[in-house]
């Protein structure tokens, strides 16, 4: 398990962190994020609780935060807080320096919240040891992450669907390394390595489990959105090259199987049997009269955040690339992030300019403005 056991309190109502952040049920709960950039929120709140995350006091908290569970000596902070130090009650009175900064520190993590009541999470001082104390009125990221990293190895060989949902989730919180501001301090070192592995670990599993399903394209989308994140290993990124060469070779077998139907049919909708049929036609009527038609293959995808919404993104990118197609022309759907055009007396450059078209359109569409909308173009 992570830093922080979860608690159902701790959770948003819907079963996790609204709108990729943390609890809202409790206004006294303290929301930490170090996956990314650091920041505590309190839960019902937008703004930080502090505008100084560089001063002393901090320090010490993030100090302290990877080492939980643990009372560090009170020296090992001294020594981290007035290393460099150059003012000179720091260098006269280090203890009582430092002391003096976790004391302010203390004062914003203990000022009240708006129940009038004062949650119990601080910094534990004494001249011996040090230790991050809380009564369970936090959330972090962090432990957030690893939990539904956990869940998702757990089902994995059962329920891959709901694990991938959990791995995207996770991947929603994991905004960056564990405190990327101090990543060459050795202390903070072995922390970020444990959650970068995590990540690893658990996007490996869940591309492997769709790559033996045949789930060429899924499989390939995990091991995408990591790489976004963070450096694959050579293992990983040797999948992912596969699997994307993979998936251009049936991506390139279908657009030169699609070909516009044999005569105008309106704006036709098709599944893939239907297409396949009036492909036979098509290279018929072409092999005897000639001309030319362009097929464009559509990917749809989504920041991290709003993964869930996939289908929903490939269903209004679907419906405005219909909205402009030509009598003549032809729509199928793939899968729930691809479809393919038809483009029916059209040769690659006005193939182009209307994929351009397409994609403006989308822009401006409320069901797709978020989406990343990407094509192959190549002759039918």
């Amino acid at each position: 398990m992570g830093l922080l056991q979860r608690t159902d309190e701790s959770r948003g109502s819907a079963g996790g962190p609204s709108n990729g952040e943390g609890p809202s049920a409790r206004p006294g709960v303290l929301q930490v994020f170090c996956l990314g950039q650091f920041r505590i929120v309190r839960a019902g709140e937008t703004a930080p609780i502090s505008t100084d995350y560089g001063r002393a006091g901090w320090l010490a908290f993030k100090y302290l935060l990877a080492n939980w569970g643990r009372q560090v000596p009170t020296s090992d902070v001294v020594r981290l807080v007035t290393s460099g130090a150059t003012d000179g009650a720091a260098l006269c009175d280090p203890m009582g320096h430092t002391r003096g900064e976790v004391a302010a520190v203390n004062d914003i993590l203990r000022s009240p919240d708006l129940s009038g009541s004062a949650p119990v999470t601080y910094i534990a001082w004494s001249d011996d040891y040090c230790s991050l104390l809380s009564d369970g009125s936090i959330w972090l990221d962090a432990a957030e992450f690893e939990t539904e990293c956990e869940e998702a190895r757990g089902l994995a060989g059962t329920d891959l669907e709901t694990a991938a949902r959990l791995f995207e989730r996770a991947l929603s919180l994991y905004r960056g390394d564990f405190l990327p501001d101090h990543s060459g301090d050795t202390w903070a070192k072995a922390r970020r390595e444990h959650y970068r592995q995590i990540l690893l670990e658990t996007g490996g599993l869940v591309a492997r489990k769709f790559q033996f399903s045949q789930d060429y394209v899924q499989a390939r989308r995990v091991l995408k959105r990591m790489g976004q994140i963070t450096v694959l290993p050579q293992g990983l990124e040797d999948l992912f090259r596969y699997l994307e060469d993979l998936v251009s070779e049936e991506s390139g077998a279908l657009c030169r199987a699609l070909e516009p139907p044999l005569e105008p049919r309106g704006a036709l909708l098709c599944n893939r049997a239907t297409f396949f049929k009036l492909l036979t036609l098509e290279r018929r009527r072409i092999a005897r009269g000639g001309g030319e038609a362009s097929v464009v293959v559509f990917e749809v995808t989504l920041p991290g955040a709003l993964a869930n919404h996939l289908r929903e993104a490939g269903d209004g990118a679907q419906r405005v690339a219909g909205s402009l197609l030509r009598a003549s022309d032809v729509l199928c759907r793939l899968d729930e992030s691809h479809f393919a055009v038809l483009l029916t007396g059209t040769g690659p450059d006005a193939a182009r300019a209307a994929v351009g078209r397409i994609r403006l359109a989308c822009q401006k569409d409320f069901s797709t403005m978020d989406a990343v909308i990407t094509a192959r173009v190549g002759p039918a």
